[in-house]
């Protein structure tokens, strides 16, 4: 089986962090015996000179391999500012068409899947509708309960795709039930969750160690996080606490892993507290289980989530969790048993929660084993893989079973003539 992913968010030389887990999937899908490779749009935005942008975009496509993965990175118009969600959607779809029907001429193409909803979503959607090629739309979070919200555009054309597409996936069950009050007449929806690799997300052999070997304090009690730096994630909130933290805990401290509208006040914030605060900054994916190993602690108090992959990492090192009650987050973190949650922008709660998680070691160590076991019963990718590998093989059997009747009908037509 031929899979072609559609997804603006993957890895690429500048950035290598960009939808990780849509790598990690995608080599878990080929283990799990399919043909896959992936698209990757690109916006180009038309600024004071659209031809300029017409004489780019025909020279940005290009290939590589990421991992073992083959990726084609596409680049597509942008008219900036959502000023014209028509003219985005269709200018993908149409550079879409044209790559995906050179794919299906050379081999077959047997499923496309995008993903987020818009605006891969639903140029996915009208391509597979002109090929007859089955397609699969994942949501991700911010595709459903943000950005439609923001945009009449985006909203209508992010429910369109939910109409359009074969299947819809969900990376959490409260997102299957806001895509269902978002679009009554969304297609079958699936709650498939995202994966860790148990290989190289593990508790720590030597704490210690990685800790120097990271510049971090070789004593006291380690709280990190990895995210994008915006206030949707509660960095702000999360130094806060800190601070007040460090009042009843001088040799804790905190380690902020990623990069972001934040990243320069993150670092001014980690001078002004010294060794206690450290911004590492955006690192490699292939770096970011030693930050989680060398700590003791994860804190993620955002304001909305899907199923981060972060925290999921972080449980499977081992990591209590403190977050708040948003999006998938208490699907998997149970409060009390692997982890303690709170409101978003509840900063007392927060700063709470963290103190007692930091001046219990007896607690960490309960939640973190549980944390883990928890991640390695229910969370690793091959579940997922193996799921949507079922999916697109009941698509790809019914659309046969389709073309079959058709074929039959057409058969018997001539034969009345």
């Amino acid at each position: 089986m031929r899979l072609i992913l559609v997804s603006q968010m993957f890895p690429r030389p500048e950035k290598t962090l960009s939808g990780v887990f849509v790598l990690e999937q995608a080599k878990s899908l080929q283990g799990q015996g399919l043909a896959v490779e992936v698209v990757s749009p690109r916006p180009r935005r038309i600024l004071s000179r659209p031809s300029t942008g017409f004489r780019r975009l025909n020279r940005a496509t290009r290939s590589g391999n990421v991992e073992g993965v083959p990726v084609v990175y596409m680049s597509y118009l942008h008219v900036p500012l959502g000023l014209s969600t028509r003219f985005e959607v269709w200018s993908l779809a149409g550079r879409l068409f044209d790559l995906i029907r050179r794919e299906h001429e050379r081999a077959r193409v047997d499923i496309l899947h995008a993903h987020q909803l818009f605006p891969a979503g639903y140029a996915a959607a009208v391509v597979g509708r002109r090929m007859g090629i089955p397609v699969v739309c994942t949501a991700h979070g911010s595709d459903v309960h943000t950005h439609p919200h923001r945009n009449r555009g985006i909203a209508r054309y992010t429910r369109a795709a939910l109409r359009s597409a074969d299947r819809v996936v969900a990376v959490s069950a409260d997102l299957s039930r806001r895509i269902s009050a978002l679009e009554p007449q969304t297609v079958p929806v699936d709650v498939i969750y995202n994966g860790v690799d148990l290989n190289r997300f593990a508790p720590a052999d030597d704490r210690a160690e990685l800790r120097h070997r990271l510049g971090l304090p070789v004593n006291g009690v380690g709280i990190c996080t990895v995210s994008r730096l915006v206030d949707a994630k509660g960095i702000p909130e999360l130094v806060s606490s800190f601070r007040t933290v460090l009042k009843a805990n001088a040799d804790a401290w905190l380690v902020i892993v990623g990069g972001g509208p934040l990243e320069s006040q993150v670092r001014s914030w980690a001078r002004e507290l010294g060794g206690r605060l450290v911004a590492a900054g955006p690192v490699a994916h292939a770096r970011v289980p030693e930050y989680l190993k060398a700590a003791d602690v994860f804190a993620l108090p955002s304001h909305r989530e899907g199923v981060p992959v972060a925290l999921l990492e972080a449980m499977a090192c081992g990591l209590p969790v403190v977050a708040t009650a948003v999006g998938g987050i208490p699907e998997v973190v149970t409060d009390g048993l692997t982890g303690l949650l709170g409101h978003p922008h509840d900063e007392e709660n927060l700063t709470q929660n963290l103190i007692r998680l930091v001046g219990d070691a007896d607690l960490r160590r309960t939640m973190g084993a549980a944390s883990q076991d928890l991640i390695r019963s229910s969370f690793q990718w091959d579940h997922g893989s193996a799921k949507l590998a079922r999916l697109y093989a009941d698509l790809v059997a019914r659309r046969a079973s389709l073309e079959g009747d058709r074929s039959q009908s057409d058969s018997a037509a001539d034969n009345a003539r």
